[in-house]
């Protein structure tokens, strides 16, 4: 039987399909994806596999295999001729059909036992076996695989490792191949390390045991590795944030910044699907919160005044996106002896205006944040500093307090005799909003 042995005529197209997966995950390889075959646009299945099974041109066999990958499982009808074509002395086009039937799905599952053939094919040239296994974690059948997964988590190669552990996971929920990936991805680095990521991105929410683990990979040196981790731990949503809070005090400055962006990712998520959904009952919306203002907003309110410029922009951005939750905890602060806290506040709050909810909307738990800013907002109002008025005005104007407009009014029509032109024109603003009984 003939094998894919025959060798590669390009070295940019000799990564062929594996880049398909990698491409999301760095530049370089997305650049070098670029030079893949490019399926022509919504062509006939039936088309392409004549094209797949009788053209003489291999490149237009390769585009063929290609171009059935892209359409998923629509490509169903084209698993007999993917499979046959894995027998190729072409590599390039054994990559493509490997990675096709992957993209295929469950529809594939015919094709495993010859996957699983050609992936022990000691003749094979090492890539093929990375995507046979990623084909077949994607397929998701178990049938006659576990055993072949379940020794290459032990295969020399690392890139073996890390595709047997997803597919493992992927045809069974085997926790040992989730395992071994964490493992991997501690100890790897450069694009072996963003594979290791991306893998368990797919897996998708992580047990505990695995983020404990997982998480000393913040402080890796390669700044696109530790933002990949800290994607995938941010995947695992509002149970992460204490854990990443506590790794802003590291003394890492990549782990801090890693941790900084995974919460953010966590916040953005949190703040639109949960906090400013209009479905979102009050009960649920504390729930919501919680994590948020008792583990992530005391982290991220001490470093307000870090000496590192780069912990303190991040520690500004991730509280500006919780809103109007920390507005209660920021306005005292403007008027700190602290200089530095001060500005550190009001540029946060700053920040802030692009994460107000629209007003329109109707959010239940949003009263009870507003009856936490009364307080702190009318004390602020009142501020000497004109700094103070400035930011507290202009929060306002995009977060009233219509059950506070009897003691609001006054102040804020005051504030419109003010020499600053942006506090006037904020507090003519609140004072549209106001309701028209107001005094």
């Amino acid at each position: 039987m003939l094998r894919c042995t025959g060798k590669s005529n390009s070295t940019s197209a000799a990564l062929g399909a594996a880049l398909l997966w990698l491409s999301v995950a760095c530049p370089a390889a997305r650049a070098q994806a670029a030079d893949a075959p490019t399926a022509v646009s919504a062509p006939p299945i039936a088309a392409l596999i004549s094209t797949l099974t009788s053209a003489t041109d291999t490149s237009q066999r390769r585009a063929a295999a290609y171009a059935l990958g892209q359409r998923g499982a629509e490509a169903a009808p084209a698993v007999e001729a993917l499979t046959e074509s894995l027998a190729s002395r072409d590599l390039e086009l054994c990559w493509y059909a490997a990675d096709a039937l992957g993209n295929i799905g469950p529809a594939a599952a015919p094709a495993v036992e010859r996957l699983v053939a050609e992936i022990e094919n000691p003749e094979n040239l090492d890539e093929f076996p990375v995507i046979g296994l990623r084909a077949v974690g994607k397929i998701g059948r178990a049938e006659g695989c576990q055993p072949l997964l379940v020794r290459m988590l032990e295969h020399k190669d690392p890139r073996r490792r890390v595709a047997a552990g997803l597919a493992l996971w992927q045809v069974s929920r085997d926790r040992r191949g989730v395992k071994l990936i964490v493992t991997e991805l501690n100890r790897a680095e450069g694009d072996l390390a963003i594979e290791a990521a991306m893998a368990l991105f797919e897996v998708g929410r992580l047990t505990d045991a695995d983020v404990d683990e997982l998480l000393p990979a913040l402080r890796k040196e390669d700044a696109d590795v530790a933002l990949a981790v800290a994607n995938v731990i941010a995947s695992g949503g509002a149970t992460m944030v204490g854990p990443l809070a506590a790794r802003l005090q590291s003394p890492n400055d990549g782990e801090r910044q890693a941790a900084l962006f995974a919460l953010q990712t966590i916040i953005d998520e949190v703040r639109e699907s949960i906090l400013y959904e209009t479905s979102t009952s009050t009960e649920d919306f504390i729930a919501a919160a919680k994590p948020l203002m008792l583990q992530a907003a005391p982290a991220l309110l001490e470093r307000l005044t870090s000496a590192d410029e780069a912990s303190r922009v991040g520690a500004e951005l991730a509280l500006a996106k919780m809103g109007p939750l920390v507005l209660a905890k920021l306005l005292p602060l403007l008027d700190s002896t602290d200089e530095r806290l001060g500005e550190a506040a009001r540029a946060t709050l700053g920040r802030m205006q692009f994460y107000f909810p629209k007003r329109d909307k109707p959010l239940s738990g949003m009263a009870v944040v507003r009856r936490s800013v009364a307080k702190p907002m009318l004390l602020a109002l009142q501020s000497p500093q004109l700094a103070t008025r400035r930011s507290a005005v202009r929060s306002l104007s995009m977060f009233p307090l219509p059950e506070q407009h009897a003691q609001l009014a006054p102040l804020v029509r005051a504030l419109l005799r003010e020499n600053d032109v942006e506090v006037r024109r904020y507090a003519a603003n609140v004072l549209e909003q106001l309701p028209a009984e107001a005094p």
